[in-house]
């Protein structure tokens, strides 16, 4: 008995503890909760999650905070705000003092007030048949799927207008939306990756000279496809080189300077001439501290990478006797402008050199010997996505364009080439040690 007494008054006193404290309800005196509805049937309920908190809203009718919200000493800590099914309405202010990263909406709510959220946090909607009656910019509807995205690719003899309407900047914003999902660690935004692919044959061509796709079209699938929302711009000449597009006069040049001066982009990859880093890699280095200019003077947070081209059968008698050495070479030479200019690389070639010494049974250049074959593409892009993105390229299912499936550059892969191509790419991309050099003899 006196044991069962002593547990009575311990439970007492730690409720009346809770209680001082200014909590209105308690789950087992650790996640407070509070009635916020005038008749009691709706309760927020805070609940620890990582470094903070989340604010858990249950049960049926419209939610209602007047004067000072109960959860004010936590609002700093309050990551997110989880409206479940049932709540039908939001009230003015409810919810203005917390600084959440988003809040879930339900189907069920109908009405949302004005001041309802703090700055910053986004909305994130179930329903379309909500009514706001406040200014909210950051609504965000749901989307199962990866949204799609506005890609553009423009090629100087093939794309017949701009990539743009220079004279409606605005164009380029339309339709933009804001999306939301269910991801691996609960409630996430579709943020939009802008991705720009600048250079030559070297990146439109795969293994057929469309100017719709190439590297970066296989590119945006494969990110898409790990579920990344890539909105994939592209701007290539036929031969063309950095210092090219560098200049503002130049047939691409031109399309470069007015697209940076009316977009944001997250990354930039930019693609010289074939050789040019091996014969005259002062002009090579002229054209990337040339760019690097232009995207500091235009660009707020543009990543950019330098895109390592390959050692060839048709090029390498001319510039080391081996395609191996060649792309060695390459390397080298991208691997110092880089530095310099205080850009990444993408290492393309290093990952060829690795398919042509481990996988010869898969050939990675058209029939010119020279530019890439859908293989040679494919694996491009892979080691693109991997090295900008950080994506497990091994993971992706996608494999072909749906408009080349039947055709030749598709056909000459088997499951096992292409499982073969994403394990290159993601060894090159990711273990710093991998070596693709290894018993290499200059002439």
């Amino acid at each position: 008995m006196k044991a069962k007494k002593l547990i009575a008054v311990l439970v007492t006193a730690v409720l009346g503890i809770c209680m001082l404290a200014g909590v209105f309800a308690l789950t087992a005196c650790g996640d407070p909760s509070w009635k916020v509805s005038e008749d009691g049937s709706v309760t927020a309920t805070l609940v620890k999650e990582g470094s903070g908190y989340k604010l858990s809203v249950e049960g049926s009718g419209a939610v209602s905070v007047t004067g000072k919200a109960p959860w004010t000493k936590y609002a700093d800590k309050i990551h997110s705000i989880i409206i479940k099914e049932g709540v039908t309405a939001i009230g003015d202010n409810a919810f203005s003092t917390v600084k959440a990263d988003y809040a879930v909406l339900p189907n069920s709510v109908r009405t949302v007030g004005a001041n309802v959220f703090g700055d910053g946090t986004k909305i994130f909607a179930t329903s379309e048949d909500t009514t706001y009656n406040g200014e909210y910019e950051e609504i965000y509807a749901y989307s199962e799927e990866v949204p799609a995205t506005n890609d553009r690719y423009w090629q100087s003899d093939k794309s017949k207008q701009n990539i743009f309407d220079f004279n409606n900047p605005d164009e380029l914003f339309e339709a933009e939306g804001k999306y939301w999902h269910y991801g691996d660690n609960g409630a996430a935004s579709w943020d939009k990756i802008n991705v720009l692919f600048i250079g030559n044959s070297f990146t439109y061509r795969n293994g057929i000279s469309d100017p719709t796709t190439g590297v970066a079209g296989i590119f945006d699938n494969i990110a898409t496809g790990l579920g990344q929302r890539v909105e994939t711009y592209m701007i290539t000449g036929p031969g063309w080189h950095i210092a090219d597009h560098a200049k503002a006069t130049d047939t691409c040049g031109k399309q470069v300077d007015n697209l940076l001066r009316a977009r944001q982009f997250d990354y930039i990859v930019l693609q010289e001439h074939s050789t040019n880093p091996l014969e005259k890699y002062d002009n090579f280095l002229g054209g990337v501290k040339a760019f690097k200019e232009k995207i500091e003077e235009t660009q707020e947070n543009a990543h950019v990478y330098l895109y390592e081209t390959w050692g060839s059968p048709h090029s390498a008698p001319s510039f080391g006797g081996t395609v191996p050495i060649m792309e060695r070479r390459l390397r080298e030479k991208y691997t110092s402008a880089g530095e310099e200019c205080g850009f990444d690389v993408s290492y393309i070639g290093k990952a060829f050199t690795d398919i042509y010494l481990h996988n010869d049974s898969i050939y990675l250049w058209d029939t010119d010997n020279r530019h890439q074959g859908y293989s040679g593409a494919y694996l491009s892009a892979c080691v693109h996505a991997a090295s900008m993105l950080g994506l497990d390229v091994r993971d992706t299912e996608f494999e072909v364009e749906e408009q080349y499936a039947n055709s030749a550059p598709a056909k000459k892969l088997t499951s096992e080439d292409y499982a073969a191509l994403r394990e290159s790419a993601y060894n090159v991309v990711n273990d710093s040690e991998y070596n693709v050099d290894t018993d290499l003899t200059e002439a």
